[in-house]
């Protein structure tokens, strides 16, 4: 085993071992939600309440685990997130329906999408989900655009990934972000050390 593939396992290691602190701290949180929170925080917040006020993974909530609405850079940030024992589960289709299910943010009749919904979501999701809808589709400028985030210690294949980004850049003014395998641990070595600043 080569020294950099050692250092990747440690970090794997430090990220189960924050994951646990923070499920311990939030004990409330949904299976799943402690990683979605911790990466919030690393990659867009930069700041843990921040992160946790944005938690809305529930059912009914399109695959969208969490909403930031930055007002200062009309940015809507999504997050789904993955974490797996398996790293070599392959998160693939779950990326292709984020992205489908994600986009739905830009349809007009978005209210009557989620009353339509087979498992309507929660109070929380609900509130989140129109806002973060409302914001698209206000009249602010410049205009909201919205950027999704699928951040997960397992695997995509690049064909799916390519598809998946085309998917979202068609729905509206969307950037897709795609973090998976061995860019979570070099994420968390950055969040460490306090090199990783919160980007739009």
């Amino acid at each position: 085993m080569s020294a950099n593939q050692k250092f990747i396992m440690q970090l794997r290691r430090d990220l189960d071992h924050e994951i646990r602190q923070i499920k311990a701290d939030y004990f409330a949180l949904r299976e799943g939600n402690p990683f979605v929170l911790w990466f919030a925080e690393a990659r867009i917040t930069g700041e843990r309440g921040r992160a946790m006020e944005g938690i809305v993974g529930q059912p009914g909530d399109m695959g969208v685990d969490a909403l930031y609405v930055d007002e200062g850079l009309k940015i809507i940030h999504a997050v789904q997130g993955k974490k797996h024992d398996n790293l070599n589960a392959n998160d693939s289709s779950d990326l292709l329906k984020f992205a489908r299910d994600a986009t739905n943010l830009w349809r007009p009749r978005f209210d009557q999408l989620l009353r339509s919904m087979e498992t309507k979501p929660g109070i929380q999701a609900r509130k989140r989900l129109l806002e973060a809808h409302s914001k698209l589709h206000g009249n602010s400028n410049p205009a909201f655009r919205l950027k999704m985030y699928f951040a997960t210690t397992g695997r995509i294949t690049p064909t799916k990934e390519k598809e998946a980004r085309r998917i979202a850049k068609a729905a509206g003014d969307t950037e897709l972000e795609v973090v998976a395998g061995h860019e979570i641990p070099l994420l968390f070595h950055e969040w460490q050390i306090g090199t990783c600043p919160a980007l739009p």
